[in-house]
């Protein structure tokens, strides 16, 4: 595994990550990100409740 040289110039290990195509020298990438799935169903537009109102 290449280590990449931080600002110190210390060594730490480097991963890819595979969703960015970037070198993270953070750590490695154990879970992977939540899939967003669009509905069915088309979203029905939300009413704006005015419960704040100035007079």
């Amino acid at each position: 595994m290449p280590l990449h040289k931080g600002p110190q110039h210390d060594e730490r290990p480097m991963s890819v990550n595979p969703f960015l195509g970037a070198a993270n020298p953070v750590g490695d990438m154990t879970a992977a990100p939540p899939r967003h799935r669009l509905p069915d169903t088309p979203i029905a537009p939300r009413r704006r409740i005015s419960s704040c109102t100035t007079n």
